[in-house]
């Protein structure tokens, strides 16, 4: 994708956004328009005078010029002399100012922060994928689309391991500080997401429908947990209904959010077969966790482990691939390379399950003698959340501190 001048297109965001929700325009079309827009010469004003124009709702000279100058854009990113004016007086037509007027009064309505190609808040992962949506609708803290993150997917239909699995290897990446990104699917999808959040972690959700249209339905409480804690995105525009061809494309943007993929559980041309080969295809590692050999949902994963996919036991599998180079890593985490470490060093030093609360403050020692709601350890410790958090991870990760349901812990005894 050539580089685009985000503040030479800043002006016309309104009306890109506005265009990008009429029908039967889809991603390579606004990339055109957008392309055609960058090489114009001309005089410009400042995209916030527009945007202050259009949050009146009112028609003004400003927004008729730039919406004259999109549809010049269309015109010349036509292929075919006939076809090219007969779409253009037809998009004269739909693209009004009315039509740019009631798009954005919607965004603001649903509180959706729209990003676009060429921003500084354009997420850089996404940006070098093959295909990049152009526009993104946002909701939450938007902020996440850029922290490093990794994807956790796989099966609707998870089989008990399969849950423990995405719980617990969620959760502890999740404590080590990377963001769970998901689709807000039934299964893998909504366990990890649920997992990052039970832990105050982070978690973003890819939506395969816009964000009037959650799916499934039945996840809509779990969408507005992440939308208060995390964040949720969007490559379409309000009013796209769920279907069965968008979901395969919006795993793209999964594993494109990240630096890797974790497949738990899934059978062969599953979603999350789709997604992995997504990530390789976009240069990101690809782990999977091994199941009962006897299990459909296993195959998926073992393929992956064939054709070289790391072979996931513990955390620290993904971690060190991830984070090779950082010889602090396991020092700020406190997971252990392998369970056998852990039971290695338990023989040689009975007192190593307690050295973890050496490090902890005098008064937050003696509160976790009682199980603590973790706002009641921010309220009388006075430390700030990530700051308790990161005091708590490589305990919880040891097994000094047990996590509780409820966001609540208590020293082990």
């Amino acid at each position: 994708m050539p580089a685009l001048d985000g503040d030479k297109l800043k002006p016309y965001k309104p009306i890109l956004v506005a265009l990008h929700a009429l029908p039967n325009v889809g991603r390579k079309r606004l990339f055109q328009v957008m392309l055609a827009l960058a090489d114009m010469s001309g005089d410009m004003l400042t995209g916030a005078t527009l945007t202050r124009e259009v949050e009146t709702d009112r028609p003004s000279p400003t927004l008729a010029f730039y919406l004259e100058r999109v549809h010049r854009a269309w015109l010349t990113s036509q292929a075919g002399a006939i076809k090219r004016y007969r779409d253009t007086e037809r998009l004269r037509q739909a693209l009004t100012e009315h039509h740019v007027f009631a798009t954005q009064r919607h965004l603001r309505q649903r509180d959706i922060n729209v990003v676009m190609w060429g921003e500084k808040a354009y997420p850089e992962a996404l940006a070098h994928i093959p295909d990049p949506p152009p526009i993104l609708y946002v909701k939450g803290k938007h902020e996440l689309l850029s922290t490093e993150s990794l994807a956790v997917v796989g099966t609707r239909r998870p089989t008990p391991y399969g849950m423990r699995a995405a719980r617990e290897l969620s959760q502890a990446l999740a404590l080590a500080g990377f963001t769970i990104v998901s689709g807000l699917a039934e299964g893998i999808d909504a366990i990890a997401h649920r997992a990052a959040l039970s832990i105050h972690g982070r978690t973003v959700a890819v939506l395969g429908s816009s964000h009037d249209h959650i799916y499934p339905r039945a996840h809509e409480p779990l969408y507005t947990e992440i939308v208060e804690e995390g964040a949720v995105v969007s490559e379409y525009p309000l009013g796209t209904r769920p279907s069965r061809g968008l979901f395969p494309e919006r795993n793209r943007l999964i594993s494109g959010l990240a630096r890797g993929v974790l497949v738990v559980e899934g059978h062969l041309g599953s979603g999350s077969m789709i997604t992995a080969s997504h990530a390789l295809e976009q240069g990101r590692e690809v782990f999977a966790v091994p199941g009962p050999i006897f299990s459909a949902q296993s195959a998926g994963p073992h393929q992956l482990i064939q054709e070289g996919a790391k072979l996931v036991r513990h955390p620290a599998d993904i971690l060190d691939e991830l984070r090779q180079g950082s010889a602090s890593w396991q020092e700020k985490s406190g997971i252990e390379k392998s369970r056998e470490e852990k039971e290695e060093r338990n023989k040689t030093d009975a007192s190593t399950t307690m050295t973890g609360r050496e490090s902890l403050p005098h008064e937050l020692d003696i509160l976790l003698k009682e199980t603590k709601h973790f706002d009641d350890l921010v309220l009388h410790t006075s430390l700030a959340p990530d700051t308790l958090l990161a005091l708590l991870t490589p305990l919880v990760l040891n097994g000094t501190v047990e996590k509780l349901p409820g966001h609540r812990y208590r020293l082990r005894s």
